[in-house]
C-alpha cells in the first residue's frame, strides 16, 4: 500500500520534469526519489518497530511524512538501530551515485545541444522526408540529413510526421503558387494546430528566380497561422546549382 502511494507521488513530481529533461534524465530522478523514500521506509521500520516497546504502536501518515523529511539530510545520530544506520549509509551511497549520473546526463545534453526542438539552420541528424523521384531527396542526403520517400502530396507529409517517419519535409513545387491555391494557404491542407507539437513542416522550391512573390505570400501565411515562430532566411548550396525553400513549421525557416 506506501509502496503505491510512493510510485503515485514519484509519477507526479516526474511529471513536472519531463518537459524539462530527457527521458534518461527523468527515469534516473525516478529511481532516486523511489530508492530514497522506500529506504526512508525501510528506516522508519527499523527505528520504530525494532524496539519492543513501538511495536504496538500505529503511526499517522504524518509521522511518516514529518520523519521523511526528516531523513532528507539523514542525521544519523537521530537512528538508535545498527540496521537502520546501515539502510541510511546505503541509500546515502546510492543517491550520491543516481545524483552524479542525473546531473552528468543533464550536462552533457546540454554541452551537445540535445533538444526535441527542430534546428532549422541545419538538417544534419534528422530525418527529412521529400517525393521519391527527386532531387530534394539528393539534397537532403548532402546536408547531411536521412531522406525519407515519400508519395507527393501534403497529405503524406502529415503522415510521416504524426507517423514518426520523419522530423521534417521538403516539397520540389514548380513554385509556391502551386500550394496556394485560391485564397492564401487553402492549397497546403494545413490547419493551425493540426500537427503534434514537435512536427515540423518544410517546404522546397526547385527555382527560386520564379515567383520571389509566391515565397513571400507563403511564408506570410505560415507564418501568421502560427505554423512558423520566428523568420531567419540563409542560402544555402545546393546539387545541380538548385536552391531549396525550407519551413520550419515551430523553430524558424531556412533558405
Amino acid at each position: 500500500y506506501q509502496f503505491a502511494i510512493l510510485s503515485t507521488q514519484t509519477n507526479a513530481v516526474m511529471s513536472l520534469f519531463a518537459p524539462l529533461v530527457s527521458p534518461l534524465a527523468v527515469n534516473l530522478l525516478a529511481i532516486l526519489l523511489l530508492f530514497h523514500l522506500l529506504f526512508a521506509n525501510l528506516i522508519f521500520c527499523t527505528q520504530h518497530y525494532g524496539n519492543t516497546k513501538d511495536r504496538n504502536k500505529s503511526y499517522s501518515g504524518q509521522a511518516l511524512a514529518t520523519f521523511y523529511f526528516s531523513m532528507l539530510g539523514y542525521d544519523l545520530s537521530a537512528i538508535n538501530t545498527s540496521l537502520g544506520r546501515l539502510l541510511a549509509g546505503i541509500d546515502t551511497l546510492l543517491q550520491s551515485i543516481l545524483m552524479a549520473l542525473f546531473v552528468g546526463v543533464v550536462t552533457v545534453e546540454s554541452i551537445a545541444g540535445v533538444s526535441s526542438e527542430f534546428d532549422a539552420n541545419s538538417l544534419a541528424g534528422y530525418t527529412v522526408a521529400a517525393p521519391g523521384g527527386t532531387h530534394v531527396l539528393e539534397w537532403v542526403e548532402h546536408e547531411g540529413a536521412t531522406p525519407y520517400a515519400m508519395p507527393p502530396g501534403t497529405t503524406s507529409c502529415i503522415e510521416a510526421l504524426e507517423g514518426g517517419y520523419a522530423d521534417a519535409c521538403c516539397y520540389p513545387s514548380g513554385t509556391m503558387a502551386e500550394l496556394l491555391k485560391g485564397d492564401a494557404g487553402e492549397g497546403l491542407d494545413l490547419v493551425p494546430g493540426s500537427f503534434h507539437e514537435q512536427s515540423v513542416v518544410m517546404y522546397a522550391h526547385e527555382s527560386y528566380t520564379d515567383t520571389l512573390a509566391d515565397i513571400n505570400l507563403a511564408l506570410m501565411w505560415l507564418w501568421q497561422n502560427g505554423f512558423i515562430e520566428t523568420l531567419q532566411e540563409k542560402w544555402m548550396e545546393a546539387p545541380s546549382a538548385e536552391r531549396y525553400l525550407c519551413c520550419g513549421s515551430q523553430f524558424g525557416m531556412t533558405i
